[in-house]
């Protein structure tokens, strides 16, 4: 959201949304007994670094494309200069 709209007010508004509702759940699956409060902070360790990663490499030179072919499949790194 910030990437697309970086001057616009509603990046505060989803970040408290998407927040509240994401401390909501991880609160409810602790007092719930379906996780520990470590999975819960763990999670939104993951959760948080992979919001920022990600968005950040759409921008980036560096790209991972499939390879698929005769007798070959797998992933490439690819580059532009």
């Amino acid at each position: 959201m910030r990437r697309l709209h970086p001057h616009s007010r509603a990046n505060w508004i989803v970040l408290g949304v998407g927040g509240a509702i994401a401390s909501f759940v991880a609160t409810a699956r602790v007092l719930g007994g379906m996780h520990f409060i470590t999975d819960v902070v763990g999670g939104s360790v993951v959760g948080i670094s992979l919001g920022l990663i990600v968005p950040s490499l759409h921008a980036s030179p560096v790209t991972i494309v499939p390879v698929a072919g005769d007798g070959q499949r797998g992933i490439a790194l690819s580059a532009r200069f």
